[in-house]
C-alpha cells in the first residue's frame, strides 16, 4: 500500500506546513483578516514588564514589538489555524506533538544551523514556538517568535519558561523588522503561504546584521506545483504527476480543512529573490528520508520518488 511520509506519520502537509512548520500560515475559511504591527521604530534595552506582558530580562527587541496592538486590515492573511476544528486536528499531528523530534526533516535542518549561543534571533512562522525553546536552550541570548495565530501563539507562551523568548503576532506579508536588528533568521515551513517572497527576503536581508545567517525551510516546488497533488500509479510505478510547474502562483488544496492556499515558485525564482536581495546562497536541500529513516518507516520508500522538502541556507554579508 502506497502511504509516503505524509500519510503514514498522520502529518500530511505539515510534514510540510509549518513549524514552525510545525508552523506556517493557510487559507481563511470565513471573512478574510490580516493583522498587522504598527511599525517598528526604535531598539532600547528594556527590564520592566509592560501591561499584558510576561516580565522580562533585559532583551535587545523592538521597542514596538513588545506590546503591539493589532489592526484589522481587509487583506487575505492566511489564518486558518485559528478556525477551531482545524486548528484542534493541526495539534494532534506528529510533528505538533513530538516537537523537532517529530519533524522528518530536522537532523538535516539542524546541521545547517550556526552556532546559537548569543545570538538575537528572529523566528519567522513560530507557531508551537519549538525553534523558539529550542534557540534559549542553545543560549540565544534573545528570539523574537512572530506568527499570525493566536491560537499558536497561545499554546507557545504556555509552553515556554525561558526569559529570552518573546512572542509577537505578525503577518510575514506585511511584516516589518528593525534595521540589523538580528543575526540569526529562521523559518520552517512557512514561507510556500506568503504570497509576495521577494519582498520578504528583502525585509529580513535589511534586518541582519553583516555575517548573519538565514536558514529555512518551505514545501519543495515539485511538491507544491500541482493542481491536483498526489501519487499516481502509472505501468506499475508509483509516480507524482507534476504540472504546471512554470505556471507560478496560488494553489489551493484540501488538508483538514477544505480551501488552503499555498504559493508556487519555481526553485530558480526562490533561490534568484535570495540572489536579488543580497543573499549568498551557502546551501540547497532537496530532502529525503535518511537510510536509518527509511529503515525505521519501510513505507517512506515512495517519498525518493520526488522531495517533499526544500531547505536552504544562505549569509547575510
Amino acid at each position: 500500500m502506497r502511504t509516503g511520509l505524509g500519510e503514514a506519520s498522520g502529518d500530511f502537509e505539515a510534514e510540510a506546513a509549518s513549524g514552525a512548520g510545525d508552523e506556517g500560515h493557510a487559507a481563511p475559511l470565513g471573512k478574510p483578516v490580516q493583522y498587522r504591527h504598527r511599525r517598528f521604530l526604535s531598539w532600547r534595552y528594556r527590564t520592566e514588564a509592560e501591561p499584558s506582558c510576561q516580565p522580562r530580562r533585559a532583551l535587545l527587541l523592538p521597542e514596538k514589538a513588545l506590546c503591539p496592538r493589532t489592526e484589522r486590515i481587509s487583506a487575505m492573511a492566511q489564518n486558518i489555524y485559528d478556525q477551531p476544528a482545524f486548528f484542534e486536528g493541526y495539534s494532534s499531528l506528529p510533528r505538533s506533538v513530538h516537537g523537532l523530534a517529530g519533524a522528518a526533516e530536522w537532523e538535516s535542518v539542524r546541521a545547517l544551523l550556526p552556532d546559537l549561543a548569543g545570538r538575537h534571533v528572529v523566528d519567522l512562522g513560530c507557531g508551537f514556538g519549538w525553534f523558539a525553546r529550542h534557540a534559549a536552550a542553545e543560549g540565544a541570548e534573545s528570539v523574537l517568535a512572530l506568527d499570525l495565530s493566536e491560537n499558536m501563539l497561545a499554546r507557545a507562551r504556555a509552553e515556554t519558561q525561558s526569559l529570552a523568548v518573546r512572542y509577537e503576532i505578525a503577518d510575514l506579508d506585511t511584516l516589518e523588522l528593525p534595521a540589523a536588528g538580528f543575526d540569526f533568521a529562521y523559518s520552517s515551513l512557512a514561507f510556500h503561504y506568503i504570497a509576495d517572497f521577494d519582498r520578504l527576503v528583502r525585509i529580513v536581508h535589511a534586518a541582519l546584521v553583516p555575517g548573519s545567517s538565514f536558514v529555512f525551510t518551505i514545501e519543495h516546488p515539485l511538491y507544491m506545483a500541482p493542481s491536483r497533488p498526489g501519487w499516481a500509479e502509472v505501468d506499475g510505478r508509483t509516480v507524482w504527476p507534476v504540472d504546471g510547474y512554470l505556471v507560478e502562483g496560488p494553489r489551493t488544496t484540501d488538508w483538514l480543512a477544505k480551501g488552503v492556499v499555498k504559493y508556487h515558485r519555481t526553485l530558480g525564482t526562490t533561490l534568484n529573490a535570495l540572489i536579488a536581495a543580497g543573499f549568498v546562497i551557502r546551501h540547497v536541500e532537496e530532502w529525503k528520508p535518511s537510510e536509518a529513516q527509511l529503515a525505521a518507516h519501510p513505507e517512506w520508500q515512495v517519498e525518493l520518488n520526488r522531495p517533499m522538502f526544500l531547505l536552504i541556507a544562505c549569509e547575510r554579508p
